[in-house]
């Protein structure tokens, strides 16, 4: 048995559905659906406490097998209304249609943050905290940081912002640093995410664009039903 084949297997189990299920049907099924001759060929590119990731055999998709429903949820939205912002996703299946289930999240492959790019998470992290705002990105933390920097910098605080991203290494203006910011927020917004898993594994690389990698952890409105695999 494969790592990812075993990795479906387990997480079926830990929702007690093996059981209930045609394991060796349900894995025909996912096959044909990635278009994957053998599971074999996809290789493991990691595990998390919720999901598990993928390296698809085109070496351009990963696949996320997860428990996490708003991940799969958040995932159908940004199907239909993709953002240079955010992950590209090219499919989302769940494996049953019951209520608790295992869900299937094909997205694009990405590169990890660089050195200088992850010196952007804390920042952000920082300025929220700061701001007493809850950790999520929206265009209310936005107008919070604004108002936080306004109160306490005046209204050079772009002068003190620029100084204080170049103390932390970010080769990054405060301009730059506010449109990365409420550039994302509206991507989230607009398509009714609320995320606020702000870290460094769940940001990664597209060429040169910094892009929210992993959905997880939030809520959606409105959240979509996830068609399931048959």
């Amino acid at each position: 048995m494969s790592a990812f084949e075993y990795i479906i297997r387990r997480k079926l189990d830990d929702v007690n559905l093996l059981q209930k299920v045609d394991l060796d049907a349900i894995l025909e099924d996912i096959k044909m659906r990635l278009g994957e001759k053998d599971l074999a060929r996809i290789g493991n590119l990691g595990s998390g406490s919720w999901a598990s990731v993928f390296w698809l055999s085109n070496r351009r998709k990963v696949v996320k097998v997860t428990h996490d429903p708003q991940d799969a949820q958040a995932s159908a939205v940004v199907l239909k209304r993709p953002s240079k912002y955010l992950v590209k996703t090219y499919d989302v299946f769940a494996l049953t249609p019951d209520k608790y289930t295992v869900y299937c999240i094909v997205n694009e492959k990405l590169t990890p943050l660089g050195r200088r790019e992850e010196l952007l998470i804390p920042v952000l992290l920082r300025l929220l905290k700061q701001s007493g705002q809850n950790h999520s990105i929206t265009m209310e933390t936005y107008d919070a940081i604004i108002k936080l920097l306004e109160k306490f910098r005046g209204r050079d605080w772009k002068s003190w912002l620029n100084s204080y991203l170049a103390a932390q290494h970010l080769n990054m203006d405060a301009d730059s640093f506010m449109d990365f910011y409420k550039n994302m927020a509206e991507a989230l917004d607009s398509r009714g995410i609320r995320w606020w898993d702000i870290k460094k594994a769940n940001f990664m690389m597209r060429g040169h664009q910094i892009v929210i990698s992993d959905l997880g952890a939030g809520t959606v409105t409105g959240a979509p039903k996830i068609p399931s695999l048959t």
